[in-house]
């Protein structure tokens, strides 16, 4: 059996390669790249739990009140931390990244 830091190591390294955190120039998103790397069973998996992270991370208000993007983006991360204490915080990184760019 998969232990949860295991998962959730797989899910940082998901979420970097879907979003394209530190290797593209904006948000990426790219399912393909996560299939590549993990193979269609666990990719697809790990794609479904990315997704409902990330619209999860998306309920931010952060968005309507913050005065610039990076007030925005730490906000945002500061809500997502206290709905998942513990998770690793390359994910909320790559999310915020993706909702400033989005709410720019």
């Amino acid at each position: 059996m998969e232990s949860m830091k295991d998962m959730q190591n797989d899910l940082a390294k998901a979420v970097l390669i879907w979003t394209g955190y530190g290797q593209a120039p904006y948000p990426a998103r790219n399912d393909r790249l996560v299939i590549e790397v993990f193979g269609v069973d666990r990719g697809e998996k790990l794609i479904s739990l990315m997704v409902k992270l990330k619209d999860e991370f998306y309920l931010s208000e952060a968005k309507f009140t913050a005065t610039n993007l990076s007030i925005m983006g730490d906000a945002a991360i500061e809500e997502f931390k206290n709905r998942h204490p513990g998770f690793n915080e390359s994910v909320s990184i790559a999310f915020a990244w993706c909702y400033t760019y989005d709410y720019k």
